[in-house]
């Protein structure tokens, strides 16, 4: 009985949309995912989104950048900065500041 009501769930929803966040939605969806996004490219993210604004590393090196890859194909789907202590800081103060603001309202 549980399994044929998940299938009626799985079928009437989207399986990439699913908030029910049953584990067996959630494998179905990832293969899903990953198989139709084989022939995408890596997403590259040459600069980091703080304060409202995509900054570029203050680390120095333009080439460390670190590969992000789905832990279930190991496939790679996205590239990002290697930030350092400098950039976590300015993250951390412009996520407070915001808070901040948001918080007044």
């Amino acid at each position: 009985l549980k399994t044929s009501l998940l299938q009626n769930h799985c079928n009437q929803h989207s399986m990439l949309r699913c908030v029910h966040r049953f584990p067996q939605c959630i494998a179905r969806s990832s293969i899903a995912r990953s198989s139709s996004t084989k022939s995408t490219p890596p997403l590259v993210y040459d600069k980091q989104y703080i304060g409202g604004n995509w900054v570029p590393s203050s680390n120095n090196d333009q080439q460390a950048l670190i590969d992000v890859s789905d832990s279930n194909t190991g496939e790679i789907f996205a590239t990002v900065t290697n930030g350092t202590a400098v950039d976590t800081e300015r993250a951390i103060l412009a996520a407070s500041n915001a808070f901040n603001d948001w918080s007044r309202r």
